[in-house]
């Protein structure tokens, strides 16, 4: 058998389980994962609504996503390739 899908089987392998005993864990003591995860991030949402946490929620995700190389934003998100954009009304 080819070597990638030994690879494969031997990583989905472990994960399928550790999904379907996370799983078996939740549905037996009744847990709503999707109640969970909206109340963690619902004063996120709350703050976001108004005018200030709009902008205050765009400015921080503006210095994550450049200060940090995290996929391929980076090169949307830096001011030499943003203002490169606006070259056209400066020329």
């Amino acid at each position: 058998m080819p070597e990638f899908i030994v690879n494969l089987f031997d990583s989905l392998i472990p994960i399928t389980f550790i999904i379907f005993i996370g799983w078996l864990g939740l549905t037996a003591k009744n847990i709503d994962l999707f109640k969970i995860v909206t109340s963690l991030f619902s004063p996120l949402s709350t703050i976001g609504q108004s005018y200030i946490g709009f902008i205050a929620e765009g400015n921080w995700i503006h210095d994550y996503f450049s200060n940090y190389d995290v996929i391929s934003l980076k090169i949307i998100t830096t001011k030499r390739s943003w203002l490169s954009n606006f070259s056209y009304f400066y020329s």
